[in-house]
């Protein structure tokens, strides 16, 4: 089996606590991040300490749960929104070696893999036979690398002359096909909605189609 020194559980219900149970008595070092407190109780009963109680898409809460030394994060969330948010910020901002996902509705596969999140999964047996193979490749790619398809990642920070300050998302105008997959405010990702207000500050993380970088960019800054 390949050997991992750390890895991250973000999910603690009933696939992120079976996974870990199997981990573990694997001899993993693991920790899993879990919102609800009920839950994280139960967890820290039966297993021990290995939970961090919080939010997954928390930037300080992947901090404390030590995500800068992992080299594996497994995303098993009953959000697939927030699944694919965490891996992103897993390998992008904290370069995670690998990453896996679950991923509960099919349609969403497409956006996952255009993202460079090859793995995604549904079952603990699966990730387990994943993490048995020795997978060279990489789960999540780099946002670099992106631009090698139709797809190119925009991230994009909004000072005191964005155009967008105070904008609803619905009210932006946005071309058609970008999509805009995390804002980033102080310690907190938010999964961004229709009505979500962007403010000073805010970190934008968009999906874009190729070749449409230097339009996006007059929605949000202003260049001298």
């Amino acid at each position: 089996m390949k050997k991992y020194n750390f890895i991250l559980i973000v999910g603690g219900g009933h696939l992120g606590y079976h996974l870990a149970k199997e981990l573990l008595e694997k001899e993993y070092e693991v920790i899993i991040i879990e919102r609800d407190k009920t839950v994280a109780d139960a967890i820290r009963k039966e297993l021990g300490d290995v939970v961090v109680l919080g939010d997954g898409t928390d930037l300080g809460v992947l901090k404390m749960a030590g995500i800068e030394r992992a080299d594996l994060v497994v995303t098993t969330t009953g959000y697939d929104e927030d699944n694919f948010t965490i891996a992103l910020m897993a390998k992008n901002q904290f370069k995670v070696n690998e990453t896996f996902s679950r991923l509960r509705d099919p349609n969403n596969e497409e956006i996952f893999k255009l993202c460079g999140i090859s793995q995604t999964v549904c079952s603990t047996s699966v990730i387990l036979e994943l993490l048995e193979q020795s997978i060279e490749k990489k789960s999540v790619i780099p946002i670099a690398a992106l631009d090698k398809g139709n797809i190119e990642v925009l991230d994009l920070v909004l000072d005191q002359y964005s155009p967008s300050i105070g904008i609803k998302i619905r009210d932006l105008g946005l071309p058609l096909g970008v999509l805009i997959i995390s804002v980033i405010r102080g310690d907190k990702s938010i999964i961004p909605k229709a009505d979500t207000t962007l403010s000073l500050d805010d970190e934008i993380i968009l999906l874009i189609p190729k070749g449409l970088g230097d339009e996006v960019q007059k929605f949000f800054v202003v260049n001298d």
